[in-house]
């Protein structure tokens, strides 16, 4: 059939995709979720603690400077371990979510387990490219935030890419940019309302706790007050905005195969049969 390689993506129908896929597999991908994402924020979190308590603990003017940076290194270097974990574990989330989603758009259910499976057949490169992406989009946010952000949309579907297409992690971070060309800006503002919908989902989550600034949440890490409460909001903030996330990766995905390729979701799913 004849591709239209110029077609603009419909920003209306991947919102559509996103909650139709989260509808039809609620249980299967919020359990997911909870443990791929929510999980390793709740570690996150804590770890945060534990480094915050250790500099709270430095008095500056008994401990030399070696044992300062010493105590800044180590948490700067916890800090981004737990953050390349967390992101390989959205990785493959967002694998297994993309099964699920394919399967549903082609009218059937996939199990927990077939959506786990699925993409831990995949696990190596799919942490390679959660590292590889993390490390080359972090490096660009650092230099002059917008490059950071060009590589962030370009590289969005590389997970699914790895799991539909049993790509390798450089051919499927080239598939990604190959699918994205032509509908980039579109992808920005696709992930402007998803940044929005989560400031509002994030305010309605923590508020009522009263935990939403940044120095309510330390306060809690380091004096215990409001732990419990904090782990329990953190644990459910991070896998609602981690279903939503890769819901939105997989049907981000699937519409620009059908642009790009003229794929159908039968064809799709015939890779997992």
């Amino acid at each position: 059939m004849a591709v239209d390689t110029n077609a603009r993506l419909d920003i209306g129908r991947v919102i559509n995709r996103t909650f139709g896929a989260i509808g039809g597999n609620l249980v299967t991908f919020v359990t997911l979720a909870a443990l791929l994402a929510g999980l390793p924020a709740v570690v996150a979190t804590v770890v945060s603690g534990e480094m915050t308590k250790s500099f709270y603990a430095v008095d500056a003017s008994t401990v030399d400077a070696a044992t300062a940076y010493g105590v800044v290194a180590r948490g700067i270097g916890i800090a981004l371990l737990t953050g390349l974990i967390a992101m390989a574990s959205n990785y493959v989330l967002v694998g297994a979510v993309t099964h699920g989603s394919v399967i549903f758009w082609n009218g059937r259910t996939a199990s927990l387990g077939e959506c786990l499976s699925t993409s831990l057949r995949h696990l190596l490169p799919l942490i390679g490219a959660a590292l590889l992406v993390g490390i080359c989009c972090g490096i660009g946010l650092i230099a002059l935030i917008v490059p950071g952000l060009i590589l962030a949309i370009m590289w969005s579907v590389v997970s699914p890419a790895i799991v539909m297409e049993s790509g390798s992690v450089t051919g499927s971070m080239q598939r990604s940019r190959e699918l994205t060309r032509g509908n980039r800006w579109r992808i920005f503002w696709l992930l402007v309302i998803y940044f929005v919908v989560n400031i509002i989902v994030r305010s309605a989550i923590y508020a009522p706790m009263g935990l939403l600034s940044e120095q309510a949440q330390a306060a809690a890490l380091v004096t215990g007050n409001g732990f419990v409460p904090l782990m329990v909001v953190t644990a459910l903030y991070g896998t609602f905005n981690a279903v939503i996330a890769a819901a939105g990766t997989a049907a981000l995905y699937f519409e620009l195969r059908v642009l790009k390729d003229g794929v159908s979701t039968d064809e799709l799913a015939k890779i997992f049969e």
